[in-house]
């Protein structure tokens, strides 16, 4: 099978996924290979006696491999955020969920700061971030599933929030 005739469709479907891509700085021409390694995989699975045409295999096949690249470099981005807020709430002793007993008089003080500029920025949060961040700051949640059962949302959502929220937490550094 001659697959130099499906480069068009190959370059066409990674421009579809463009906006997405530029999002999480990723290049067209990361897209275009992954799409004709999809494209390749499909020339492979591809069986005549089907009723399926090529191309129709062939779309499904690179437009997935396409969207399972881009979730990769969610999942980073997803990670990196989740990370800088751990570091946030670490750096230099702030711990603002861990408010225990046993910390020192320093470090409590530099959580006590954290949790009063925290609540200093809630007002400029939209209501529903601003549950989230309550949520962590009073009852000491901070995985994305427990935060997300007690709002009553998604851990991904939850997620896609500290993506939003990123700037704003980023200036309590």
């Amino acid at each position: 099978m001659e697959l130099e005739k499906y480069t068009n469709l190959v370059h066409k479907i990674a421009w579809d996924f463009n906006d997405i891509a530029e999002k999480l700085n990723v290049e067209h021409d990361d897209l275009y290979q992954v799409g004709m390694i999809g494209l390749w995989k499909a020339s492979i699975h591809f069986d005549p006696s089907k009723e399926v045409k090529f191309i129709t295999l062939a779309t499904t096949v690179v437009q997935r491999m396409i969207r399972k690249h881009l979730r990769g470099f969610r999942a980073q981005k997803r990670t990196a955020v989740l990370l800088s807020l751990d570091a946030l709430a670490s750096e230099s002793g702030r711990d603002w969920y861990n408010y225990n007993s046993d910390m020192s008089a320093s470090n409590k003080y530099k959580s006590v700061e954290l949790r009063e500029s925290l609540r200093e920025l809630l007002p400029r949060l939209p209501k529903d971030k601003q549950k989230i961040i309550e949520c962590m700051l009073n009852t000491g949640l901070t995985a994305q599933a427990g935060i997300a059962r007690y709002c009553n949302t998604s851990p991904s959502y939850v997620a896609r929030s500290f993506i939003a929220m990123r700037p704003e937490l980023e200036c309590l550094r």
